[in-house]
């Protein structure tokens, strides 16, 4: 059974990010965390015709002090564009979640969908990822052309180790 809320969430909030209580600037990548006992039934139709990709649900993640936090998705959405956080936060508020949140790091982003770079936390399976709107995930988990030249250069220094002490 869903809850009820007491927010109206028709009223628009104010634009402003909790940590440095100025604006957010418009921007093509955005996050939005939501709840499953607060989004309505037809969420998905909701978010379809977005550029967005979802988390599977994070239903195993834990506090620092060990208590259970209380499932939710994680949704990232990118834009061709920049977009205001009016017009995210008015997707937010259709799906009764938290407001929106601006990231800087559309890969970095994608990869704590599943917590790929934080070992310490659940491990969520990355085939569980869904995708809306034409989001390019693929290209998202993709090594940066800094991480493929760090693997060259690791592989080279492999096999010159390989041949001085193989000979």
């Amino acid at each position: 059974m869903k809850s009820e809320s007491k927010i109206d969430w028709t009223v628009p909030r104010p634009n402003k990010n909790p940590k440095t209580k100025q604006p957010y600037k418009r921007g093509r990548n955005w996050a939005i965390v939501v709840y499953p006992e607060s989004l309505p039934e037809n969420w998905k139709d909701i978010i379809r015709q977005e550029p967005i990709a979802v988390s599977p649900l994070h239903d195993k993640d834990v506090n620092p002090d060990g208590e259970k936090k209380k499932a939710h998705y994680h949704l990232v959405l990118n834009y061709k564009g920049n977009k205001s956080f009016e017009q995210i936060d008015e997707i937010a508020r259709s799906l009764r979640a938290p407001a929106p949140q601006r990231i800087s790091s559309l890969t970095g982003a994608v990869r704590y969908l599943t917590h790929m770079d934080n070992p310490e936390k659940y491990q969520y399976d990355s085939s569980n990822i869904q995708t809306f709107g034409g989001f390019d995930l693929e290209n998202c988990l993709a090594l940066s052309t800094g991480d493929k030249r760090q693997a060259l250069r690791d592989m080279l220094a492999f096999l010159f180790l390989k041949i001085i002490f193989c000979i």
